[in-house]
């Protein structure tokens, strides 16, 4: 009924991308404890502004056969932690997106049959839509042209 489609590394999210103190601390940043320390640093040095986590290597199969399979796929808010893909789907449209500071709504929606799936629905429409080889061939197609 649903998939945990969780993958991926948090870091610390800099506000200033090149900002040398974050390529050294994400160097030290190896598990979600090391995380919670470098949050409770950037607290103390006044760093830490908002929830201050962003997702690298986020992909994981389990997201894509979630859709496939018709289940409701939970992973973060992909747009909240500014994970772009082509064709972006829609967080609590076409699967559950989790805000990692207030998951409130997700457990809202986790006690809700009629309406994990809906969502579960929306998302296989989604990817059979967006992501059928043809739509990918098509995307492809339009990038080399663009080159």
């Amino acid at each position: 009924m649903a998939t945990a489609c969780f993958g991926g590394v948090f870091f610390l999210k800099p506000w200033i991308w090149n900002w040398p103190a974050f390529k050294v601390a994400n160097y030290f940043v190896e598990s979600a404890a090391s995380v919670g320390r470098m949050q409770q640093l950037a607290v103390r040095l006044g760093l830490a502004r908002e929830h201050v986590y962003r997702i690298y290597q986020w992909d994981s199969w389990r997201f894509w056969e979630a859709f496939a399979n018709e289940s409701l796929a939970i992973h973060v808010d992909l747009g909240q932690y500014r994970i772009v893909l082509p064709k972006m789907p829609t967080a609590g449209t076409h699967y559950l997106g989790v805000n990692l500071a207030h998951p409130e709504r997700t457990l809202e929606v986790l006690h809700n049959y009629d309406e994990m799936r809906r969502i579960a629905f929306q998302g296989r429409k989604w990817a059979h839509e967006h992501y059928n080889p043809k739509a990918q061939a098509e995307r492809l197609a339009r990038f080399l042209k663009e080159l």
